[in-house]
């Protein structure tokens, strides 16, 4: 063939007879020949694969082979460059397995009636089964897609088998319908997996898959059970409005984007949600979620989980929850705020599911980062520092070691300061003895014992004559005894309260 043939012929399509002609010649027939002569454009389009139905259209010489018997239709190992299979009809099992797509590659509106086999095909351009057919299981395991791969509204009427695959574009398969099951075990995908008004009717595994950009799972509805434990979400992941009728597991799963949305989602059956790795995560959004059964939320969050306007039909469990309120510092104050002013009401939301399950620890814990995130927000200046007095002796009535050190910190200081009138350059024990007898006396005054105490102390060390403002701190130890003795007592009825 000269020069000039060959330039034209790089030219041409390959289509129709032809195609098919080459096709049955075998794949090495056809891979020495789309090598050779570097078509431009190859086309099946609305070819009805059939060995039947082929035998009319070409001699029964070229029909009957190997594959034929076996009702198979293989290109398997086939090497294509911009072809299409757009409307074509597969009646009988179809075999791409290591196929390799050069260019694009399009099956749009393709019809699958048994096993359609891809694995290990290699997709170096962009591949569309946009509103394809599967009647049978269709199988991508370990198939690598260089580009964009696009299955909306395709439709897989048995299960998808797309283990270990490899997407390195766009993962489309926004309103598909699978009627089986889905099995996205170990795949990765490098770009945007868009998976929207999607129906799953049967189990959906996606567990140990790597999602490195956006995944997006917006109203989609997961009939069957859903799996994602181990699986890694690198970007924003969002799952808002979408609906789960059966069991849902994101075991030792990890966040690694600062955003996850479960905004209005439905849960009719468990949710187990217990990740792994939230350390970036600033925003988990369950805001307007409704759960019907038992939903378990554990875990360490840098964030405040939204629950705000959830429905809850049974138990919560918030037991191995923990939580970081992010505050930061107020300009030229020192003081601390909250980061976020929404937080209070997510804190408060939290302290209402903790109460109604009767775990008055985490009620108490909830509240009393509710109250930090209101102060200099909600709170004056006033009942902000009043509130910050509250969490500096007391924890908000969670420690009862704070009001204790507190408490005898005030004794042994009045009892110092008492000695310190005296104006004697040392002291002995009686002394010393004494100047404490005093200063508990004053702190308990509602001890019988007291008065006759400190009055016996005072005359040893003074006579009768008092120091000036002696009662006036007499008075402030008294009073700041009597606060620390307060949080005393509701630290012990908060930690063992029934």
């Amino acid at each position: 063939m000269s020069k000039e043939q060959h330039n034209n012929l790089a030219e041409v399509t390959l289509e129709g007879d032809a195609a098919l002609d080459l096709w049955l010649q075998g794949k090495d027939a056809w891979n020495e020949w789309i090598e050779r002569y570097s078509i431009r454009d190859i086309s099946f389009k609305g070819v009805r694969f059939s060995y039947k139905s082929l035998e009319g259209k070409l001699s029964n010489k070229r029909v009957v082979n190997k594959d034929s018997e076996l009702n198979v239709i293989d290109f398997s190992g086939f090497k294509f460059h911009n072809v299409t299979f757009s409307g074509a009809h597969f009646h009988g099992k179809v075999d791409f397995s290591s196929a390799v797509f050069q260019g694009n590659t399009s099956f749009n509106e393709a019809r699958f009636s048994a096993l359609a086999t891809f694995s290990n095909s290699a997709f170096e351009g962009r591949v569309s089964f946009e509103k394809a057919n599967f009647f049978d299981k269709a199988v991508f395991t370990k198939v690598k897609c260089e580009s964009h791969i696009n299955f909306e509204l395709a439709s897989f009427n048995g299960p998808l088998d797309f283990q270990e695959a490899q997407v390195f574009g766009q993962a489309v398969f926004k309103s598909c319908n699978f009627s089986g099951h889905l099995t996205l075990l170990h795949s990765e995908f490098h770009s945007l997996f868009l998976f929207e008004y999607a129906h799953i009717g049967g189990t959906a595994v996606f567990s140990r898959a790597t999602f490195s950009d956006w995944a997006i799972f917006h109203d989609s509805n997961f009939k069957s059970s859903s799996y994602f434990s181990g699986t890694s979400f690198k970007h924003y992941t969002d799952f808002s409005a979408s609906t789960f009728r059966d069991n849902v597991a994101f075991e030792n799963s990890s966040f690694y984007g600062e955003k996850v949305s479960f905004k209005k989602c439905q849960f009719h059956a468990t949710f187990d949600f217990q990740p792994e790795e939230t350390a970036n995560l600033k925003c988990l959004d369950f805001e307007g979620a409704s759960f019907d059964k038992q939903f378990t939320l554990s875990g360490h969050f840098n964030c405040i989980p939204d629950l705000r306007q959830t429905k809850t039909s049974h138990h919560i469990d918030l037991s191995l929850l923990t939580i970081k309120l992010n505050r930061h510092f107020l300009k030229n104050t020192g003081m601390e705020a909250t980061v976020d002013q929404v937080d209070p009401d997510r804190l408060c939301r939290l302290k209402e599911i903790a109460e109604s399950n009767k775990n008055h620890e985490r009620a108490l814990a909830f509240h009393a980062d509710e109250l930090r995130a209101k102060r200099w927000h909600v709170f004056s200046l006033w009942q902000s520092i009043l509130d910050g007095l509250y969490s500096l002796t007391s924890n908000y009535g969670q420690s009862i070691m704070r009001p204790c050190m507190y408490l005898l910190a005030s004794v042994f200081i009045f009892a110092s300061a008492t000695l310190s009138q005296t104006k004697q350059s040392s002291y002995n024990i009686a002394q010393m003895k004494a100047a404490l007898t005093i200063s508990v006396a004053t702190a308990t005054p509602f001890l019988a014992i007291s008065k006759e105490a400190r009055t016996k102390g005072t005359e040893e060390l003074f006579n009768k004559e008092l120091p000036d403002n002696y009662y006036l701190y007499s008075y402030i130890h008294s009073g700041s005894s009597f606060v620390f003795m307060f949080l005393i007592g509701l630290g012990l009825r908060n930690r063992f309260r029934i």
